[in-house]
């Protein structure tokens, strides 16, 4: 059985191909035809795997936690009033670490969007918030803060108590990414990771 399988490409930006007879697929690494490779004088040069970055490790260390903060026994029901989201009635807006803002940031790119809208009604409803639906757009990967807030209806707040230990998890987080050591307004904090400093 002959087939060709693409090995890599020459450093000029030509397919190099291994051509194998008979063996199987997985053998054929050793088996490189000397006068394929003489067909490309230009050396080879292979793609490195791909390792991940200390940033990414960190950016799974937030959903790490958010995740635990989900698995705790801290009994909260949502109402779904979207009052927590109506930052002018309330009076309270989320503070995000930089963490929690490249979290953010790539789930709302993800939805196609690049800006953040300027709220515009009295309200003052998060960017984030899909009026019409009145749920969140980016749900799965909301703020600390949104998963912790609640509003009365709801069973109130958390108690700094019972998850200070992950709020600390998110200070280091913030502090290996060069965060400035404090948690930002969520459009301010959003918009610095979309490159839009608002």
């Amino acid at each position: 059985m002959r087939f060709r399988l693409i090995v890599g490409r020459s450093k000029c930006g030509r397919q190099i191909e291994a051509e194998t007879l008979g063996v199987d697929k997985r053998s054929f690494a050793g088996l490189y035809i000397a006068k394929r490779q003489r067909a490309y004088p230009c050396s080879i040069a292979m793609k490195p795997k791909r390792e991940k970055t200390h940033q990414q490790e960190l950016i799974e260390e937030v959903h790490a936690i958010y995740r635990e903060l989900a698995n705790r026994p801290i009994e909260r029901s949502c109402k779904m009033r979207t009052e927590c989201c109506q930052f002018r009635l309330t009076g309270k807006v989320p503070f995000l670490t930089k963490g929690e803002a490249m979290v953010a940031a790539r789930a709302w790119r993800a939805t196609g969007r690049k800006l953040l809208p300027v709220a515009q009604d009295s309200k003052g409803n998060c960017p984030m918030l899909d009026v019409g639906t009145g749920r969140c757009r980016i749900y799965e990967n909301r703020p600390f803060s949104c998963r912790t807030h609640f509003c009365s209806a709801a069973g109130g707040p958390y108690k700094r108590a019972d998850v200070i230990d992950l709020i600390r998890r998110l200070e280091e987080v913030d502090r290996q990414l060069g965060g400035e050591g404090f948690a930002r307004q969520l459009e301010t904090a959003v918009s610095g990771e979309l490159g839009l400093d608002r």
